[in-house]
C-alpha cells in the first residue's frame, strides 16, 4: 500500500502535514485552497476552466490559466510528481496522493456501528475548513455548503450514537455525546431536552433541571423566546417521575413526542400513572392533516391493454402527492382494493379514513389520449378541482410523468385552498395545529405587511401546540422572505438572519420537505451565495418535481447567477405544472427580468404587462417594462412606466437596482443603464 504524501484535516480547521507530522506550507494560499478543493474527495476529475472560476475569476484568461499552472507545479513539487493527473482539460489529485479527515469521517458515519460512530465523534472537531479566509465567493460559496452538510452529518451520528450508547447503559459516554450534539448549536431546544433525559435516566435529577434553566435562560437572551411546553411538561417529568421513566430512547423522545401534562392530583381515584406508561407508551401526536384517497383511473379505452397506462397512472399521482408532504395520501394498497368498482365516494372516505378523494378516467382514441380528474371533497360531496387533458401519444413513460406531476401540481394547491377555508370557518377554540398553519398561509397569500404580521402569529400558535411540525417553520421563513422582497422592513440583515434560522429548523425537522429547501434557497440568495441557492433549489425540485414554486425559483436563482436561458426554462416549466397559483404576478414579474437579462426586450415588455394585468400595485414589474422599454428606445413610454412605479412605491426603482442581485456586475450595470435610459435621475 502507498503511503499518502500528506495528511489533510479538514474538520475544526486547515492543517497540511507530511506522514511524519511535519507541517507543509505552500508558496501562495491560492495553492493551498486547490489542494483543499481537489481533496474533496481525490480521484475526483476537475475541469481546467472549473478550476479558474474558483481561483482565478478577477484576472485575465491567460494570466489565470497561468497561475492555475504554477499552483499545479507548486503541489507536485509538495507532493511528488505522480500525485497530480493533469491533461489538457483536467485536473485530478490521485486518490493515494492524501489522506483526509472530513473523507473518514464520512466513511465512518455510514457505517453505523457505535465503534465506528465514537471515533466518528471523536474526530470531528469543528466545521469543515473553520476559519478558513478566502476572497473568492464561489470558493466560499463551496466551503459554506460543505460545512453545513458535514454539520448536518455530524448531528446525525450524534443522535445515532446516543442512542446506541443509551440502549447499552453506557450513560457516561451518552451525555459526552450529547454535549457534543448541543456543541453544534447552543440554541437547539432538541439537543437540550436528550441531555435532560439522559441526566434523569443517570439519576442527576439537579443536572437535568439545571440544564432546563440554562436552556431556558439561552433562548431568552439570544432569540427571545420562550421554551415550548414541551420542554416545560419535561422539566415537571423529571420532578415527578423516577430514573427508569427515562431509560428509553432519548432522541426518540426529544425529537418526536409531545409530553403529556402531568397528572392532576384530583383525578380520580388520585392515581399517579405507570412510569413505564409515561415514558415509553405515549402516542406520537401529529397535527390532524386531512388524508387524500387516489382511486384507480378508469380505462375507458375498449383495449384491455390499456389498463397498464390507467394504473401506472395512477400510481404516480399517489407518489406524487405523498412528495409535497402536506397531506397524508392512502397507500396504493388501500385504494386499489376498489379497482373495478363504482363506489360512493363518502364511503371510499369514510372506509379509508381520507377527507379527499381523486378518481379519473384514462381514453385512448387513435393517437389521441384523454385524462380527465375529478376531486371531490368527501364530507360535502362537492368538486373542489375538475381537469381534462388531452395530449398526442408519444413516449407513453414521458406522458404518464408528465400528467401525473402536472395534476399532483394541480390537486395540491386546491387541497390547501379547501383546508383554508375549513379552518377559517372553525370556531377558535376548535383550532389545532394543522388549522393555524393554514390561517397562516391565507394571510401570507394576502401579500401585505399586515397579513405578514399576523401570519406570523398563526405560526407561532402552530408550533406552540406542535413543535415537531416542520411546515409552519417554513411559512416563518416564508414571511421574512416576504418582509425583505416586498419592503415590509428597513432591517433587512434581521429579516435574512431569521429567514436562515426558520428554514434551516425547518429542514432540521423534516429534510424531504421540498418547500424547506425553497426557503433556504431563499435565504442564500439574499445572502448573495448564488451556488448554494442553486443546490438547495435543485434539492426542491428533485424532492418534488410536482411542485413549481421550487421549479421557478430554481430558474430564478439561474438567472442571477447570470445562465438566463437555463432559467427561463425553468420558470416555463414552474408556470406550466400550476398557472393558478396565487403569486402568479411575482413568477411573471420575474420572468420578464429574466428575458431582460437575456436580452430579449419585447418579451420582457411583455411578460412585465401580464404580471400588471395581474396585480396592478406590484412595482418590480413597473420597473422592469420601464428599463425593458428603454432599451428599446421607446423613452416616453418607458418614462410613463417609471412614472407609474413612482406612484405605486416611490424609490423603489431605485432600491431594487441598487441592490445588484446579479453575480456578474455587466448584469447590474444593465438595469442601471436602462433606469438612466428612462429618465432616472442618478
Amino acid at each position: 500500500m502507498v503511503e499518502p504524501s500528506a495528511e489533510l484535516t479538514f474538520l475544526g480547521g486547515l492543517s497540511v502535514r507530511q506522514a511524519d507530522g511535519n507541517e507543509i506550507t505552500f508558496p501562495t494560499r491560492k495553492a493551498r485552497h486547490l489542494l483543499v478543493f481537489l481533496a474533496s474527495p481525490p480521484g475526483r476529475s476537475h475541469l481546467r476552466d472549473k478550476l479558474i472560476g474558483l481561483f482565478w475569476s478577477d484576472r485575465a484568461e491567460e494570466q489565470a490559466r497561468g497561475s492555475l499552472r504554477n499552483a499545479l507545479s507548486a503541489l507536485r513539487k509538495t507532493l511528488g510528481k505522480d500525485a497530480l493527473n493533469v491533461d489538457r482539460d483536467t485536473v485530478t489529485l490521485m486518490p493515494d496522493a492524501v489522506s483526509v479527515d472530513a473523507l473518514t469521517f464520512e466513511q465512518l458515519v455510514g457505517t453505523g456501528t457505535e465503534d465506528a460512530l465514537s471515533r466518528a465523534a471523536a474526530m470531528y472537531a469543528g466545521d469543515f475548513l473553520e476559519g478558513m479566509a478566502t476572497d473568492q465567493p464561489v470558493f466560499e460559496d463551496w466551503i459554506s455548503y460543505e460545512q453545513a452538510r458535514f454539520r448536518a452529518l455530524a448531528q446525525n451520528a450524534f443522535l445515532a450514537l446516543i442512542d446506541q450508547e443509551t440502549r447499552n447503559e453506557n450513560y457516561p459516554a451518552a451525555l459526552d455525546t450529547a454535549q457534543k450534539l448541543l456543541a453544534l448549536d447552543p440554541l437547539q431546544e432538541e439537543a437540550h431536552r436528550i441531555l435532560m433525559r439522559l441526566y434523569a435516566a443517570s439519576g442527576q435529577r439537579s443536572m437535568a433541571l439545571r440544564q432546563y434553566e440554562k436552556c431556558r435562560r439561552l433562548l431568552a437572551e439570544e432569540l427571545d423566546v420562550k421554551p415550548t411546553t414541551v420542554l416545560e411538561r419535561l422539566a415537571q417529568e423529571v420532578k415527578r417521575l423516577e430514573p427508569e421513566a427515562f431509560r428509553t430512547s432519548p432522541t426518540t423522545a426529544a425529537r418526536n413526542r409531545v409530553d403529556e401534562p402531568a397528572p392532576n392530583p384530583a383525578d380520580s381515584d388520585n392515581q399517579q400513572p405507570d412510569a413505564s406508561t409515561a415514558a415509553e407508551e405515549m402516542p406520537l401526536t401529529l397535527p390532524a392533516k386531512p388524508a387524500i384517497a387516489v382511486l384507480p383511473f378508469e380505462n375507458m379505452s375498449r383495449d384491455p391493454e390499456q389498463e397498464y397506462f390507467a394504473d401506472g397512472m395512477t400510481e404516480d399521482i399517489i407518489t406524487a402527492l405523498a412528495a409535497w408532504r402536506s397531506f397524508p395520501v392512502i397507500a396504493r394498497n388501500s385504494t386499489f382494493a376498489y379497482k373495478g368498482k363504482s363506489p360512493d365516494v363518502r364511503k371510499v372516505a369514510s372506509d379509508l379514513g381520507a377527507r379527499y378523494v381523486l378518481e379519473g378516467s384514462v381514453r385512448r382514441a387513435d393517437k389521441r389520449l384523454r385524462i380527465t380528474v375529478q376531486l371531490v371533497d368527501a364530507a360535502t360531496g362537492h368538486h373542489i378541482l375538475a381537469e381534462r387533458f388531452d395530449r398526442d401519444m408519444g413516449d407513453i413513460f414521458d406522458l404518464q410523468d408528465e400528467i401525473a406531476q402536472r395534476i399532483a401540481a394541480s390537486v395540491q394547491p386546491q387541497l390547501e385552498q379547501a383546508e383554508q377555508k375549513r379552518s377559517a370557518a372553525k370556531k377558535p377554540k376548535s383550532l389545532d395545529a394543522w388549522d393555524f398553519y393554514q390561517r397562516g398561509m391565507a394571510l401570507l397569500y394576502q401579500f401585505t405587511k399586515e397579513g405578514n404580521v399576523q401570519a406570523r402569529k398563526m405560526f407561532a400558535r402552530s408550533i406552540e401546540l406542535e413543535p415537531t411540525y416542520s411546515q409552519p417553520y417554513v411559512g416563518l421563513a416564508y414571511s421574512h422572505q416576504l418582509d425583505i422582497l416586498m419592503e415590509f422592513t428597513d432591517a433587512r440583515e434581521d429579516s435574512l438572519d431569521k429567514l436562515f434560522k426558520m428554514a434551516r429548523r425547518a429542514v432540521a425537522l423534516d429534510d424531504s420537505d421540498s418547500m424547506a429547501h425553497v426557503m433556504l434557497c431563499f435565504a442564500f440568495r439574499w445572502a448573495r451565495k448564488h451556488d448554494i441557492a442553486i443546490a438547495e433549489a435543485e434539492k426542491a425540485v428533485e424532492l418534488n418535481p410536482s411542485n413549481a414554486f421550487a421549479h421557478f425559483h430554481l430558474g430564478n436563482v439561474l438567472d442571477l447567477a447570470g445562465n438566463p436561458e437555463e432559467g427561463i426554462a425553468n420558470m416555463e416549466k414552474g408556470l406550466k405544472l400550476n398557472p393558478r397559483d396565487p403569486r402568479v404576478h411575482f413568477f411573471m414579474s420575474v420572468m420578464a427580468r429574466a428575458h431582460f437579462n437575456a436580452r430579449y426586450y419585447e418579451d420582457a415588455v411583455e411578460w412585465a404587462r401580464r404580471s400588471i394585468h395581474n396585480r396592478p400595485d406590484h412595482p418590480r414589474a413597473h420597473t422592469i417594462l420601464a428599463i425593458s422599454l428603454a432599451h428599446l428606445d421607446r423613452q416616453a413610454e418607458a418614462r410613463a412606466a417609471l412614472d407609474e412605479c413612482e406612484d405605486v412605491r416611490p424609490g423603489f426603482a431605485k432600491r431594487w437596482a441598487l441592490l445588484r442581485q446579479y453575480r456578474k456586475p455587466a448584469d447590474n450595470e444593465h438595469i442601471l443603464e436602462g433606469l438612466r435610459k428612462a429618465g432616472l435621475p442618478e
